[in-house]
Parts: structure tokens; C-alpha cells; sequence
């Protein structure tokens, strides 16, 4: 577990086979991360798994106005569980972060334009 200086952010990691689940509440939210317990470095938000893997769609995202309640977010890795090992693990890790880093740059743009 780690706690910054001021107590405004804790965070705990769990490894569950190839995968990596971090848990940070931070200012009183809690989050979800997800990483490759191949490449530990490299945390993505649950949302852009989602939104990734085509499980909730860029809308659904956008409406949220606020974190996803976690029960929620791990029921829902539980339904993918299996697809999100597979996907995690070292044989599929290098297709997968493409799909990854293209999520979290696509959510950015598309909240910023209903921003405007």
C-alpha cells in the first residue's frame, strides 16, 4: 500500500495472474487500474480497458459524472476475466497496448469537445 504526504491519495496493488489491479481512492474517489504484470509500469484507467475491449462505449464514458461505483467496475472484469488474462499476459501483452493507448488519447479528445 502507499500513501502520499498529505493522506490524499492511498493506493494498493493486487497481482491476479497476468494482470495488475491497483485500487487508489484518492480526495475521497475510488479508482481502478489495470496493468501487465509484464509491463507493471504501464497503468490504464478502467475505463479505457472498457472502452478498449468494447465494453462500454465512448458515450457510456462521457455520461459518467463520476467514478464508476468499483462494484460495478470488477463485476464487470469479472464477466471478461478470461479475456482480459489472455489479453494480459506475455504471448498477447504487445497487440493488446496498442488498443490500450489509442482508448485513453480518444476518451481525452472526446470529453474535451463537449467541453467547448
Amino acid at each position: 500500500m502507499q500513501c502520499d504526504d498529505r493522506g490524499q491519495t492511498v493506493s494498493a496493488t493486487f497481482a491476479v495472474g497476468s494482470l495488475l489491479l491497483r485500487f487508489v481512492r484518492e480526495r475521497g474517489e475510488d479508482f481502478l487500474d489495470v496493468a501487465s504484470a509484464h509491463e507493471p509500469e504501464a497503468y490504464c484507467q478502467a475505463d479505457d480497458v472498457a472502452l478498449a475491449f468494447g465494453w462500454k462505449t465512448l458515450d457510456a464514458v462521457l455520461e459518467q459524472r463520476a467514478p464508476e461505483p468499483l462494484p460495478d467496475v470488477l463485476a464487470r472484469l469479472h464477466d471478461h476475466g478470461s479475456e482480459l488474462t489472455d489479453a494480459f499476459d506475455a504471448q498477447h501483452r504487445a497487440a493488446t497496448m496498442p488498443r490500450l493507448e489509442q482508448a485513453r488519447p480518444r476518451r481525452t479528445r472526446a470529453f474535451e469537445a463537449r467541453l467547448r
